[in-house]
């Protein structure tokens, strides 16, 4: 880290959570990938989910809207197809997309940069 700079962006859990060259590679870089902190398994499930909500309508529950990118539909992909999606709102929404964000493995990861709020 820069002697410039004298702000961490990690918290002091970071210690508890991360190794050393972790935390060191994201105060120098500004993010970090940790590969298998979500197992295989979960991440399909989630991804089947989302291929889900933007093919059929009727999955869309309690106001979850899926944006279109119009130029890629024009272009012949079909509308239910996951490349025309360029965002879905409200996704929240959906219990079974809720659960990446409350999976324990993440939260402790998250809590390495926010602290220990409320967990």
């Amino acid at each position: 880290m820069s002697a410039a700079w004298p702000y961490r962006y990690t918290s002091p859990l970071a210690q508890e959570v991360l190794t050393k060259e972790q935390i060191e590679f994201y105060e120098e870089n500004g993010y970090l990938v940790i590969k298998d902190l979500i197992s295989k398994d979960k991440i399909e499930a989630y991804d089947a989910r989302f291929k889900q909500i933007v093919a059929d309508p009727k999955e869309r529950k309690s106001g979850i809207t899926v944006m279109r990118d119009i130029a890629l539909a024009r272009q012949g992909i079909p509308a239910n197809d996951e490349r025309v999606c360029t965002k879905v709102q409200n996704w929240e929404r959906d219990e079974e997309l809720m659960k990446y964000c409350r999976d324990p493995a993440l939260l402790r990861c998250v809590s390495a940069f926010t602290g220990n709020r409320g967990m």
